[in-house]
């Protein structure tokens, strides 16, 4: 009944629509921790954000989740018109 996110999990078990809220979002630099966990250099420009998973109808959050993620690994869509 899932396809392992866990949005669409907490959609099935509470059997209402989850919404994401950005409560952060920012480009910060990689320290000496995070840049290990990451496997990334020391200073590498990471995405680092905060969201908390609610059911839409509820403010009651189910789930507050952070994450870093490398700049370098984001993929950039390309243009295929001319």
């Amino acid at each position: 009944m899932t396809d392992g996110s866990v949005t669409t999990l907490l959609e099935v078990l509470t059997g209402k629509p989850v919404v994401v809220k950005t409560l952060l979002q920012q480009v910060v630099r990689a320290d000496t921790e995070r840049a290990a966990a990451l496997d990334v250099e020391e200073g590498d420009n990471i995405n680092y954000r905060v969201v908390v998973l609610k059911n839409d109808d509820d403010d009651r959050p189910l789930i507050y989740a952070e994450s870093y993620t490398p700049i370098a690994r984001v993929q950039k869509s390309s243009d295929t018109t001319s």
